[in-house]
């Protein structure tokens, strides 16, 4: 996915990383949820480093980095608090509709990816003259 050098592409693998970690929340015990949450990280780590080779050597490298340090920063001192303590149902429910909406991207992202619009656009190009 990280291959392919358009936005869809990239949006393709952030949903299917993003809808792996939310949907990875659903699951009570340890087994159920590591595949889950392992998958959507080793996809968010593929943009991560599709973006720094993808990026020219010094400010837009540093800015990458910046990023993927704030994200890490970010996942901690969540991952610290609600350790401790249970997510309100207002966060819960922002995760719920986080996660639908990514599942529900992933169709139309992989139609754009496979060329697919583009196809049905050429089919009937001729059409309406």
């Amino acid at each position: 996915m990280t291959a392919d050098r358009t936005p869809a592409g990239a949006l393709l693998a952030l949903c299917g990383a993003g809808a792996l970690l939310l949907r990875g929340r659903l699951f009570p015990t340890a087994a159920q949820r590591v595949p889950l949450l392992v998958s959507g990280l080793l996809g968010l780590s593929a943009l991560a480093v599709a973006a720094l080779l993808g990026t020219a050597p010094g400010g837009g490298r540093v800015l990458v980095w910046l990023g993927v340090v704030a994200a890490a920063a970010l996942t901690l001192v969540a991952g610290l608090v609600y350790s401790r303590r249970r997510p309100s149902p207002y966060l819960g429910r922002a995760a719920d509709l986080a996660d639908v909406l990514a599942i529900m991207a992933l169709i139309p992202l992989a139609c754009a990816v496979i060329g697919l619009f583009g196809a049905i656009r050429g089919m009937f190009a001729s059409i309406g003259g």
